[in-house]
């Protein structure tokens, strides 16, 4: 899958769990400059393991910060 497949596939994830849509980058902090909360980022990884059919490690949540490090870990996965 190519990397802005990717990025597309979670953008639409994101805005589906967040209920809007929102002008986004690579650098975007999930947490800071979107306030997702706990319950936001399990919506979140749930949205894109079904997506991408990948399946997550919890201890992983909280280092994926940015839209760009969902990208990166996503990509990691698929080749793996």
């Amino acid at each position: 899958m190519e990397r802005s497949e990717i990025i597309a596939k979670l953008e639409t994830i994101l805005f589906d769990t967040l209920e809007e849509e929102i002008e986004v980058s690579l650098d975007t902090n999930l947490f800071e400059d979107l306030k997702l909360n706990s319950i936001a980022l399990l919506y979140l990884a749930l949205g894109i393991e079904k997506e991408f059919g990948i399946s997550l490690q919890n201890e992983d949540l909280p280092k994926a910060v940015t839209l760009g490090d969902w990208v990166d870990y996503i990509e990691g996965k698929l080749k793996a």
